[in-house]
């Protein structure tokens, strides 16, 4: 078997979006809340500056386990922080700080899932 390596540097990384939705929601940065806006959106920091902001909407941690494929959504793959980095584009980690615990309807063992979670709102406001 035989390994390819590569060594370099990538340089002048430009991003153009193609497609900006016209329905797109924007909020004021003084009354912005992560929990009550859409996954994707702007917000209004004065009247000249504004940001464009998405959030995951399933849940992610940062925790793996050995055979995992590169589909589940329960990690966020280390090219996702190297592409976003590449770009300047800046991510906020938070953590829910309220969840309610259900008990699976199946009946299987260990099958409990959280629903209405909850993210740290001031975490992300002063990131």
């Amino acid at each position: 078997m035989t390994i390819l390596s590569f060594t370099g540097f990538i340089k002048n990384i430009t991003y153009r979006p193609k497609f900006i939705p016209i329905n797109i929601s924007e909020y004021d940065f003084k009354s912005f809340d992560i929990n009550l806006s859409s996954s994707y959106g702007i917000v209004r920091l004065s009247k000249t500056d504004t940001l464009a902001y998405s959030k995951w909407v399933t849940p992610k941690r940062t925790r793996s386990y050995p055979g995992n494929d590169t589909s589940n959504n329960d990690r966020i793959n280390f090219i996702t922080y190297s592409w976003m980095n590449l770009l300047n584009v800046y991510i906020i980690l938070a953590w829910h700080d309220t969840a309610v615990r259900n008990k699976n309807r199946s009946g299987e063992k260990n099958g409990d899932f959280i629903t209405d979670q909850k993210l740290n709102n001031a975490y992300i406001l002063k990131n």
